[in-house]
């Protein structure tokens, strides 16, 4: 969850070590200053170029399982899953284990422009003033920094000639910290969700152009009835593992931008639970991870400590944003999986 991947033109992929990365910012900000001398400052980063596709739109780390599949062997130290064209839908893994880039916070905010950077800047260390600009490095510098990619072979594919796949949006991890499903929008109408580990294709969702999605997940509650625990209701609820005594619920958000309609689907088997409209011109928004750095800070998981603190910490969340910048939070009912 903490491995930032940033997707370029060139089907090219830089993956930021998440946990140096949030180092590097609470040194920059606990000093009230970037260009730090002494290389403290600097995050480890990967940079890779993906074989065989034509076309990469969009791109997703693929968390490692606790368990070799088909598809993956154990010793693997990346695996990806791009989307795009020829082919559509593609898996990657290597077993480089090549030490990672550095790359020092100075030469971060030297890449950035300096109208940006001042006001980001600003904001962190909360001056009220508007500091001096950062110098920048020559185009000359630059270029003899900029380490190469490194290729990263395809292990699977599925292509059809007319389809593009143009999103690809991963379920929240489960217990074992593997992801599970993947949800796929593409340039014919259709929603795929595939199971990401053995590479199958589970359900498809036909008529919703230009559809966005986002996951949803709701937690069994204190006061759920006791025929809603009864052992018939197993099979639907959705678990990160045993050691919770509350289940978890996974539902599938899709908003079809032409028609203004938002669907809600229970996981896993693609049951309709929820069918409103709410109009054109929003946009959706999820979040499924954990934030930036809590594995740094408290010592205990992130959803570990969730359980034991606030009941609905660290679930996956969905939001739609209007076109007049309003927010909508979309709220599933644990007993949506039951009912």
């Amino acid at each position: 969850d903490e491995e930032i991947t940033i997707l370029f033109k060139g089907e090219k992929v830089v993956s930021i070590d998440g946990k140096s990365l949030w180092m590097v910012l609470r040194i920059c900000v606990g000093s009230n200053q970037y260009d730090i001398p002494g290389g403290a400052t600097s995050f480890a980063y990967k940079k890779w170029h993906f074989e065989g596709q034509e076309d990469v739109v969009d791109v997703v780390n693929q968390t490692f399982s606790t368990t070799t599949t088909a598809l993956f062997t154990s010793n693997a130290t990346a695996r990806y899953i791009a989307v795009g064209s020829n082919p559509m839908l593609s898996y990657y893994a290597t077993t480089d284990s090549s030490r990672p880039f550095l790359l020092a916070a100075s030469m971060v905010a030297s890449r950035v422009t300096n109208a940006v950077f001042s006001l980001a800047k600003t904001l962190l260390t909360v001056t009220g003033t508007m500091p001096s600009s950062v110098g920048e490095v020559s185009s000359s510098t630059a270029a003899t920094n900029i380490p190469p990619a490194k290729s990263i072979p395809l292990i699977l594919s599925l292509n059809d000639s007319n389809r593009q796949i143009l999103s690809i949006v991963m379920s929240p991890a489960a217990a074992d910290g593997k992801y599970q499903l993947a949800a796929l929008t593409d340039s014919l109408g259709r929603v795929t969700l595939i199971d990401v580990e053995e590479g199958e294709i589970i359900v498809m969702y036909k008529g919703i152009r230009n559809a966005q999605c986002g996951w949803v997940e709701a937690i069994e509650d204190d006061d759920t009835d006791d025929d809603e625990k009864s052992g018939d209701s197993a099979p639907f609820s959705f678990t990160r593992g045993m050691k919770y005594s509350k289940r978890i619920a996974l539902f599938l958000i899709i908003y079809s931008p032409l028609r203004g309609i938002v669907e809600i689907h229970h996981m896993r088997h693609g049951i309709r639970v929820g069918h409103f409209s709410i109009g054109q011109g929003w946009h959706v928004v999820t979040s499924v991870s954990a934030p930036l750095g809590v594995s740094m800070g408290g010592g205990m998981g992130f959803y570990e400590s969730g359980r034991r603190g606030c009941r609905n910490a660290g679930l996956a969340k969905c939001f739609l944003i209007g076109p007049q910048g309003e927010m909508k939070k979309v709220h599933v009912p644990f007993g949506c999986a039951i009912k």
